[in-house]
């Protein structure tokens, strides 16, 4: 299968464990899907920091449903430093134009002030299941 990229974000590891920063947080992105679509993967890669980047959970949304997001099977998985790879494909009806929320349960620290993107929010704690998110 090819894949065609429709969307990405840059998330970091954190230099310093001051207040702007934590750990343990849900963050939420929301995109508009550029084409249909019915199956979907996520690339990840931890390029720049000397720790792995730990994914406790992490869920797409569309249509309604919730979708797990994987890796070789299991919900929590870690990206090792200097690696990149990609999720487990997950079966994801989607229609162009349709909007797409992703959400990630970050363990470690992550640095909260590089998602400038309008639609980024984040969360205290595991959020990813939630049907209401908190405010």
């Amino acid at each position: 299968m090819a894949w065609t990229p429709v969307w990405h974000q840059a998330i970091s590891g954190a230099l310093m464990k001051g207040k702007l920063f934590g750990k343990k947080k849900t963050v939420q992105f929301t995109f508009e899907s550029q084409h249909t679509s019915s199956a979907m993967r996520f690339c990840f890669s931890n390029r720049n920091a000397d720790y792995p980047y730990e994914i406790g959970e992490m869920a797409v949304l569309a249509g309604g449903k919730i979708y797990p997001v994987t890796l070789d099977g299991k919900t929590a998985f870690a990206i090792q430093p200097g690696g990149r790879t990609c999720s487990d494909e997950i079966a994801v009806p989607v229609q162009e134009k349709e909007t797409v929320e992703v959400r990630i349960f970050c363990r470690n620290f992550i640095l909260d002030t590089n998602m400038v993107e309008e639609s980024a929010a984040r969360y205290k704690g595991n959020q990813v299941s939630a049907e209401v998110l908190p405010r």
